[in-house]
């Protein structure tokens, strides 16, 4: 897989060129605000169509506050989830004003939140080991990252009803798992794999297409999410969690997928290049 990464950067970095309006090359950082300083753990993102959510676990029991802002950074309002150990977040298949949250408490579950509220309304254990989930708003799948060992960790894909339908490995070990029907202008389903300061993307099979990096001296990335730009002319965008180890604050990022508007047909080719 190494081998394969320099040549799609180089490619997709040319994949944005054609996309309006667009803030510069793929990952493309287009907007960020501050969500808290560093005395709990954020690692949950969701995003639906109205906020941007987080859930602070503390770092020593007390509950873990969710909290939802708009998508420009202003504060809307706070719930509680219960105990701590939230490991990511994403969206629940229960639509708007819900989230999924793969939580450990005794055991593995992914719970069904009430953003409001942040009662619990369901529940999903396919694994005996969870560590990342996503989901496409009305899509047909699920999708979980589970296993042992940095190489044998898996992306599995099930079926909203909760049938194994298939699986891959990345050999990149635990990190944040988002999904999205469209990346870089192509209808599609696509996986985004955040390990540290890197992104990967997956077509469902397992094939790499894309990557790209947010790199920040004594930075910590955590979880992410695919969902609605702001503004909104920049499609489906990636949202994610990246905290600051010496300023002690955490921060919500949203990096450019390459969704602006259609891409003009000199750059077809190139896209084309990324699915040969």
């Amino acid at each position: 897989m190494r081998g394969l990464v320099p040549s799609i950067i180089a490619l997709t970095t040319a994949l944005a060129v054609g996309a309006a309006p667009a803030p510069g090359r793929l990952g493309s950082i287009i907007s960020s605000f501050r969500i808290g300083s560093l005395w709990g753990y954020y690692y949950c993102i969701s995003r639906d169509n109205s906020y941007v959510y987080v859930i602070m676990d503390y770092q020593e029991g007390g509950g873990s506050p969710l909290k939802a802002y708009t998508p420009d950074g202003e504060f809307a309002f706070s719930s509680g989830v219960g105990s701590p150990f939230h490991f990511e977040a994403d969206h629940s298949v229960l639509g708007d004003g819900y989230l999924a949250v793969v939580h450990w408490y005794q055991t593995m579950r992914i719970y069904d939140y009430v953003a409001r509220t942040g009662s619990v309304v369901g529940s999903w254990a396919p694994l005996e080991k969870m560590y990342s989930y996503a989901f496409i708003p009305g899509g047909r799948y699920k999708y979980v990252v589970s296993g042992e060992y940095a190489q044998d960790y898996y992306v599995y894909r099930f079926t909203k009803e909760g049938s194994l339908v298939s699986s891959f490995s990345t050999g990149l070990g635990i990190g944040g798992l988002a999904a999205t029907d469209k990346f870089a202008g192509r209808d599609g389903e696509y996986l985004v794999v955040a390990k540290r300061w890197y992104r990967y993307v997956y077509t469902t099979s397992g094939s790499l297409i894309a990557s790209f990096n947010h790199y920040q001296s004594d930075t910590t990335n955590h979880g992410c999410v695919c969902g609605p730009g702001y503004p909104a002319d920049y499609g489906t965008t990636l949202w994610y969690l990246q905290s600051v180890r010496y300023e002690n604050d955490a921060y919500v990022f949203q990096a450019y997928l390459g969704n602006g508007v259609a891409v003009a047909p000199a750059s077809v080719g190139k896209i084309k290049a990324l699915y040969r």
